[in-house]
């Protein structure tokens, strides 16, 4: 794995996929993952987490908080579970 690119986040349901897909272009021709972190989202983010995952298992992971315990909280989580170099 060269790239861990992890995504602390709150309510993000309507740019998370386009943000994907961002990420897909910036890291063409590398091994990545993304590992997106929920950080007790009330919107439909999980969902569309799930649904990023189902589309591509190998590359994209998610965690998720049943609270909000914060960006660092979230970063913290996310680079513990990070594989990249």
């Amino acid at each position: 794995m060269d790239v861990t690119v992890v995504v602390p986040l709150l309510d993000e349901e309507e740019s998370l996929r386009e943000l994907k897909a961002g990420i897909d272009r910036v890291l063409q021709g590398l091994r990545y993952e993304v590992i997106f972190v929920d950080d007790g989202s009330q919107d439909a983010s999980w969902s569309v987490i799930a649904e990023l995952h189902a589309g591509q298992p190998d590359t994209v992971r998610g965690i998720r908080f049943a609270r909000n315990y914060g960006k660092s909280a979230a970063l913290q989580k996310g680079f513990e579970a990070a594989q990249g170099a």
